[in-house]
């Protein structure tokens, strides 16, 4: 699928994000100021919501992060923080999340 937006030059200094539900397909970060697609999904290890600084628990294992068979879930749902979905899992060995940057 390709799509093509004109946007306010207002956006130029900002990251941007594009969702497909609550996941990110695609970013440009205002710091890298390219495109990247997300090639490799999340495999819901939820390791990136562990020794984390959570509004909801102290710092560890996110409270509304919940044990699914072999695969975690967020509780939350569509109504989970911005942050969570958007932020990296940094030293996160098991992340399976790819992106690829597009346009250079």
């Amino acid at each position: 699928m390709k799509i093509s937006l004109k946007v306010p030059d207002w956006v130029e200094e900002r990251n941007l994000y594009l969702f497909a539900g609550i996941e990110t397909v695609a970013r440009r970060l205002a710091c890298n100021r390219f495109w990247e697609v997300k090639i490799d999904r999340c495999s819901s290890c939820g390791k990136c919501c562990e020794n984390v600084n959570s509004p909801f628990g102290d710092v560890g294992r996110c409270s509304m992060l919940k044990q699914v068979g072999k695969e975690t879930e967020c509780i939350m749902g569509v109504h989970r923080p911005h942050g969570c979905g958007v932020t990296e899992p940094y030293n996160v060995e098991e992340c399976t999340v790819t992106w690829q940057p597009i346009g250079l």
